[in-house]
């Protein structure tokens, strides 16, 4: 069974099933998903993803941003990004957290049970 996660008209997530499916049209906000049951819609926006993943451990750290916190690996604190990456190399992956989402962090690591690897201060990035 194929699924696609979507969203119906008052912008709650759905599974719809593939098969149930009837037509695709392209609208200015995306494709409309027509089934027998309704019309639903593809997350335009990262609010509108978040609404999808949030559940699965999605959240969103900054204005352009939402992340899988599970695959945080360190956070530092003084530049305020959480990296992706055990390493220090320039290639590691990372994106900003907000000041006011740097709670969010830290909860997270509280709930794990796990320390964080701070970054040394003036580390290069």
């Amino acid at each position: 069974m194929s699924v696609f996660q979507l969203l119906d008209a008052e912008g709650r997530p759905r599974q719809i099933e593939v098969d149930d499916i009837l037509m695709i049209c392209p609208t200015a906000q995306g494709p409309q998903f027509h089934t027998r049951d309704g019309v639903y819609y593809y997350p335009y926006t990262l609010d509108e993803f978040l609404m999808l993943l949030a559940h699965r451990g999605f959240e969103r750290l900054d204005r352009n941003n939402i992340v899988n916190m599970r695959q945080i690996r360190r956070y530092d604190p003084k530049t305020r990004k959480v990296y992706f990456d055990e390493g220090d190399s320039p290639e590691a992956r990372y994106t900003t957290v907000s000041e006011a989402n740097v709670c969010k962090v830290a909860q997270f690591f509280r709930e794990r049970e796990e320390r964080y690897a701070v970054a040394p201060v003036g580390a290069a990035r």
